[in-house]
């Protein structure tokens, strides 16, 4: 049995506190750089031959924006890389651990990938996050596959008012071989300026809790929140595993 547990968010980012050695990029846009768009999933290789690689994308002013960065070992080479986004001014855009933020204005960003050491597949995701609707559900399902890149799910709500945030999951079957653990963050941007901050997160690795609910204090910008594939137990190593949930915002009682 494979039992792998992840941090919330395993992307790694630019001033991350998770990033152990930042690559500072030298222009805006590499040499080889590949054009890539939301919803993109993309998977290449750091070698000897290909120390870095770099992927530029389009964003709209206030996109909500997750980028999902997994490394997978290849054998016996054990994959170490940094990852960085840049706007056009070669300033760095992505802030915090999750890899989310928001486009202060239409722009297109440069996300390179460089290796610390060892060799290895990487898969990279662009994601938009989804807007919430005040009172309205929604479901949802994360996963992983057999390769342990995980899947997770990105949305935003904006409020000046204290609302709460509930996430429920349904009970995991006793007889599952592979099981998935699941992560709620909700990270809120500091108004006027694209950077985030963490005003809540939960990682239930050891699938001890079926919800979780928070109060959240609106400040009239975008809160973005990420319902993220944490973990999981695999008993067969043939397939990976996946587990559904349901997001709710409701109004916080004054």
């Amino acid at each position: 049995m494979t039992m792998r547990l992840r941090s919330l968010f395993t992307t790694i980012v630019v001033v991350s506190a998770a990033l152990n050695t930042a690559f500072v990029a030298t222009s805006f846009v590499h040499a080889d750089s590949t054009v890539i768009k939301y919803g993109d999933v993309i998977t290449d290789n750091l070698t000897d031959k290909q120390a870095d690689v770099s992927y530029t994308f389009d964003a709209k002013k206030d996109d909500v924006i997750a980028l999902e960065f997994t490394t997978i070992a290849a054998k016996d080479k054990n994959l170490s890389a940094s990852f960085q986004v840049l706007n056009k001014n070669q300033s760095n855009t992505v802030f915090g651990s999750s890899g989310l933020f928001a486009s202060p204005d239409d722009e297109t960003y440069t996300a390179t990938i460089s290796s610390i050491n060892g060799e290895g597949k990487f898969v990279l995701k662009l994601i938009k996050a989804q807007p919430l609707t005040l009172g309205k559900a929604i479901t949802g399902t994360i996963s992983y596959d057999k390769d342990g890149v995980p899947t997770s799910a990105y949305y935003y709500f904006t409020s000046n008012n204290p609302f709460i945030v509930k996430l429920d999951t349904p009970l995991p079957s006793a007889t599952a071989a592979n099981t998935v653990n699941w992560g709620l963050a909700v990270r809120q941007r500091t108004p006027s300026i694209s950077d985030y901050s963490d005003v809540y997160s939960y990682n239930d690795n050891m699938n001890a809790l079926l919800s979780t609910s928070v109060t959240i204090k609106g400040n009239d910008s975008v809160t973005a929140l990420g319902v993220r594939a944490s973990g999981y137990t695999f008993g067969d190593t043939t397939k990976g595993a996946s587990q559904s949930f349901t997001l709710l915002v409701t109004a916080a009682t004054p």
